[in-house]
């Protein structure tokens, strides 16, 4: 596929639609053809109507053909391969070399526009010795004119292969500069089965020299298109191998109406050849440009299909004066058939490229699996020139050259982001060029965004700090964001090693590594890191070896004297962590900090106690300042009163009594029969007086 646009608008409704994609298959067109002209800035699809491009509705905009710039006619592309893209390349007008020589034995050297037929004298082209051409030495027709005997075809750098017979019938191949003329033998091409030349066999210019009847022109892949008629008026189609000669039949090439042949229908030589009026060279897009000259001196142009021979008129080349024939003008067939004295080829055929990498919009960055940038595809040249492919990226250019492209070959361009220091930023329509070096330029527009990130990404941690004990339980948060353009791509973490969520809540104890790692599309990678402790608290268990229990929390223990025994077992999950304990009876510290050791009972008797409730606490702390606390009351009924004076739980009563020091009284609610009797002293908190 040679240049592919994507139509935008519906002008051409309903032949095209908005989003159609459009192939330019061939630079020659005719009336009724829709093709893409350039009309100033813009490029625009319309239908040839006579001298106008029109579109398919009412409201189209109209354009005279002779203010445009015509680059083809189209095709629609129905399902377009994902490896293709949509090209922002302009047709290259190409060029015709034609070898030439006149009635007056002139030769000349033409450049011919391939749409007109207009003709640029090529003046450096010199030396014709590679080519053939005989004059009539007697009879009527003496020196007036020429058998042209030589055909050509561009094979690529630089150089034109000649095929030739000389007025001795000796067949020769060269291979001749395409600037100069300078030829070179082309010693191993020793095959010429598959052209035809015939001989006068009666009259005064019997064997004097040839008729050749033979075009051919180049159609890669190393072989020659032979187009060929022989002394009988039987067309043959060959496929020559350019290096020895060597043919084979193209069977499937049936169609000869394009080219001409002239019989001598009078005379001595009636019927006995035949003279040879067109040339051929192949253009691309499997065709074929022959122009032919028939008996009527009445010259064609056509393009030919490759495999079958179909047809079509080029209406557009109008200037054949680049061309030679020549009619005979005495004897008994004056003006009845012409001699044609030109060989044609096409200069310099366009390569042709695809781009099939990348097929998605990709990110890049300095990190090492990420920093090269890859552009390939494929190139063809049917010339075989070697072609230099190259494209630009960040002001980088890079190239490479691609040999032996008569065959699709693969090309490959790369980008290092690093040494090549691409800037970070979004590239996108990168234009890839392939140039053949003798004026065949071909572009593809590579319609992805390829985007540089040379910047990475930034994490947010919340809820923890480096170097932190937590107590019991901590919930750390992270995220993160990405500047560079390619986007975040992944953030995760681990916890020791695990799998971590953010927002987790962390129970278990010890020293904890959170590893929170953010990665860009681009490759780009953060990493922070946090080392802290979840301190889990110590814990105890108390235990009454009086009663044989264990004390809950908050439990309320009856003693029926002023002292009570506990034993105490403290522990802690962390490994290592140093205990201390503490005892509190009513407000008053009894033990203060005081070491022990996780998982070794120790007993603690708690003394003088105060009749009704007495609130206790045990504390136990660690080095990592976790600390349990218990509380239970000791609930002191002395001589086995039934009921209890203190009632409120946690806080430290006494008994309200009525009277003064030094006097009798009796307490409410007496919890010793009889009574007590003064002084007595009251502390504390009165809580109530009947």
């Amino acid at each position: 596929m040679d240049h592919l646009y994507q139509v935008s608008g519906c002008s051409m409704m309903p032949t095209l639609a908005d989003g159609d994609v459009i192939e330019i298959v061939d630079r020659r067109w005719q009336d009724g053809d829709i093709v893409v002209a350039r009309v100033g800035s813009k490029t625009v699809v319309k239908r040839v109507v006579g001298d106008k491009l029109v579109g398919d509705n009412n409201i189209s905009t109209k354009f005279n053909i002779f203010d445009v710039v015509i680059l083809g006619k189209i095709k629609k592309i129905h399902c377009l391969p994902s490896s293709y893209l949509l090209q922002s390349a302009e047709a290259t007008y190409e060029k015709l070399r034609v070898i030439g020589l006149d009635s007056n034995n002139v030769w000349k050297v033409y450049d011919v526009d391939i749409n007109t037929g207009a003709k640029t004298l090529v003046s450096g082209f010199t030396d014709f010795s590679a080519f053939n051409g005989n004059r009539p030495t007697g009879f009527g027709e003496a020196d007036k004119y020429v058998y042209f005997t030589s055909t050509m075809s561009y094979i690529g750098n630089g150089k034109l292969r000649v095929i030739t017979n000389d007025n001795n019938n000796t067949w020769k191949a060269y291979d001749v500069d395409v600037n100069t003329g300078a030829k070179t033998l082309v010693s191993g091409f020793t095959d010429f089965s598959a052209f035809n030349s015939n001989r006068p066999t009666v009259g005064s210019e019997r064997d004097s020299y040839v008729y050749f009847t033979s075009t051919m022109s180049y159609i890669g892949n190393g072989k020659l298109r032979v187009i060929t008629n022989d002394n009988n008026n039987t067309w043959k189609a060959y496929d020559v191998d350019v290096n020895t000669g060597a043919k084979t039949l193209v069977s499937g090439f049936t169609d000869f109406s394009a080219f001409n042949s002239n019989r001598p229908t009078v005379g001595s030589e009636r019927d006995s050849y035949v003279y040879f009026t067109s040339t051929m060279s192949y253009i691309g897009n499997g065709k074929l440009r022959v122009i032919t000259n028939d008996n009527n001196n009445t010259w064609k142009a056509y393009d030919v299909d490759v495999n079958t021979g179909a047809k079509t008129l080029v209406s557009g080349f109008t200037d054949f004066s680049a061309f030679n024939s020549n009619r005979p003008t005495v004897g008994s067939e004056r003006d009845n058939y012409v001699y044609f004295t030109s060989a044609m080829t096409q200069l310099n055929s366009m390569p042709q490229m695809i781009l099939t990498f990348p097929t998605t919009n990709q990110s890049f960055s300095t990190v090492y699996e990420r920093k090269i940038i890859t552009l390939s595809g494929t190139v063809s040249d049917v010339d075989n020139d070697n072609v230099t492919v190259s494209a630009t990226i960040g002001g980088k250019t890079k190239g490479t050259v691609i040999s032996g492209t008569s065959t699709e070959k693969s090309w490959s361009l790369t980008w290092d982001v690093a040494a090549d220091n691409i800037s970070q930023g979004s590239y996108s329509n990168i234009v890839v060029t392939a140039d053949d070096g003798n004026g065949g330029v071909a572009t593809t527009t590579m319609g992805y965004t390829l985007t540089v990130d040379r910047t990475v990404p930034v994490i947010s941690l919340s809820g923890v700090a480096n170097g932190q004990t937590y107590q019991n339980s901590v919930s750390p948060t992270f995220s993160a964001t990405d500047a560079g353009g390619s986007g975040l791509a992944s953030v995760t973490a681990t916890l020791n090693g695990l799998a971590y969520t953010s927002g987790t809540t962390i129970t278990s104890g010890g020293s904890k590594t959170l590893v929170v790692t953010a990665v860009d599309k681009a490759g780009n990678q953060a990493q922070q890191t946090v080392n802290f402790t979840v301190n889990k608290a110590p814990f105890m268990v108390l235990f009454s070896p009086a009663a044989n229990q264990t004390l809950a929390e908050g439990q309320a223990v009856s003693v029926a004297e002023d002292r009570f025994t506990l034993r105490v077992t403290p522990g802690d999950a962390d490994t290592g962590d140093t205990l201390q304990y503490k005892m509190i009876q009513g407000e008053v510290t009894k033990v203060d900090w005081t070491a022990c050791t996780g998982g070794t009972a120790f007993e603690y008797t708690f003394a003088g106690l105060l009749l009704g409730n007495n609130v206790c606490q045990v504390l136990v702390k660690d080095n990592k300042g976790g600390q349990a606390v218990r509380t239970f009351t000791l609930r002191n009924k002395a001589s086995g009163s039934s009921s209890a004076a203190l009632s409120q739980k946690g806080v430290r009563e006494v008994l309200a009594a009525l009277g003064y020091p030094g006097t009798d009284f009796g307490c409410l609610n007496d919890l010793k029969p009889g009574g007590y009797s003064g002084p007595l002293s009251l502390s504390g908190i009165l809580n109530q007086v009947e």
